[in-house]
């Protein structure tokens, strides 16, 4: 079970609220205790994707606030809040119920969940099932797998996989939070499907990368061999079909416009009823198809599978993004002093080479001064 503390620091990163030494002391917390990443990442997973079907987030919450409100009100707590109160401290106050709101339902999910996963396996639906693993990476670590159907799964760091111990059903299903590299094992009557927070893709039989970390921009999609079909969870009629050396771009922020895809002849029909004029349009998922990234011109290093490889390739790829790679890779915290240092673009691979040297060769190509405590890396 999660400690009081340990829920706390999760309610403020997922509410973006953490203050700088709070994240710290959080990614102390699981880089140090292999429970508290399990929990983290079971929790996160919860909180994120609303998997508790049997508890009404949203619901829970409302009902939280309005009792907190009727309980202060009551005590006259509340009574130097009137309608001539300035709104700033009306909203700070109402922010700081929210987080304790927050922090009493991520508590709910914390002791539903892990009750849930300790019941015997006769009250567990399939998704549930008592026989279904996981696997955790930290960061700076990658791990491999071999699933019961042969299928290989390489696993980046700061990743989480939940697949079943033996697959018996009509498809074989496994769940990802951030990066993985799959070659499946080809069996056309029982299409292997990688649920993730936006997308699922189905397979036969093929080798692809997927790239799906929650604080990222974009998620991607790469196809290396075979054939894969995309389908979003907020659009279920769309399908994307992918053909080898295509890659499909997925932004993590709805959008409120239609978005068209670089390549049609890889789409399905779409549904393309219009909403009225005085209905704003529901938000949609932007998505783009390109093809997959060389290193080099007449290089066969592939920028977006190079890191199974045990490489660390880049391509005119900006700071802030690349920052966030590199985190995952040193199993670091990289902070900005300058926002205009996040704009700089490089170029570049490294293979062996620590973080200090890492950071610089980066100097080599742009100007900028870095300096290490610890895991935490200061750019300025």
């Amino acid at each position: 079970m999660a400690s009081q503390r340990f829920i706390e620091l999760l309610t403020k990163e997922l509410t973006g609220d953490i203050l700088p030494e709070e994240d710290r002391e959080l990614q102390s917390l699981l880089k140090t205790d292999k429970l508290s990443r399990q929990e983290y990442e079971l929790l996160r997973n919860y909180w994120i994707r609303k998997e508790t079907s049997h508890i009404d987030v949203h619901s829970a919450f409302e009902k939280i606030i309005d009792k907190i409100k009727i309980q202060e009100e009551e005590s006259g707590i509340l009574s130097e809040f009137s309608l001539n109160a300035p709104v700033k401290k009306k909203i700070n106050f109402l922010r700081s119920w929210r987080s304790v709101a927050a922090i009493f339902i991520l508590v709910i999910i914390s002791s539903g969940v892990y009750r849930y996963f300790s019941l015997p396996s006769s009250h567990h639906n399939t998704l549930l099932a008592n026989d279904w693993q996981q696997k955790i990476t930290a960061k700076g670590v990658k791990s491999k797998l071999i699933l019961a159907d042969g299928t290989h799964i390489t696993l980046n760091a700061d990743s989480h996989i939940k697949y079943p111990a033996v697959f018996d059903g009509k498809t074989r299903e496994v769940y990802l939070t951030g990066e993985a590299f799959f070659d499946v094992q080809k069996d056309p009557e029982h299409p292997f499907i990688i649920h993730t927070n936006k997308i699922n893709i189905k397979v036969l039989g093929t080798e692809f990368n997927v790239r799906c970390y929650p604080n990222d921009p974009a998620m991607e999609t790469t196809l290396l061999r075979g054939s894969i079909e995309v389908t979003f969870t907020d659009r279920p009629s769309d399908r994307i079909i992918l053909k080898p050396k295509d890659k499909l771009i997925i932004g993590t922020n709805d959008i409120k416009k239609d978005i068209q895809p670089v390549d049609s002849s890889h789409l399905n029909s779409m549904n393309n009823n219009k909403m009225a004029p005085s209905i704003p349009p529901a938000p949609v998922t932007e998505y783009s198809l390109t093809a997959l990234t060389y290193y080099r011109p007449k290089d066969s290093t592939i920028v977006e599978t190079s890191w199974v490889d045990n490489k660390f390739v880049f391509r005119n790829e900006d700071f802030l993004s690349l920052a966030r790679r590199m985190e995952r890779w040193y199993s670091v915290s990289i902070h900005f002093n300058d926002k205009i240092l996040e704009s700089y673009h490089f170029t570049g691979l490294f293979q062996k080479e620590s973080i200090n040297e890492a950071l610089y060769a980066l100097q080599l190509t742009e100007h900028f001064k870095y300096k290490i405590k610890g895991s935490d890396v200061y750019i300025f």
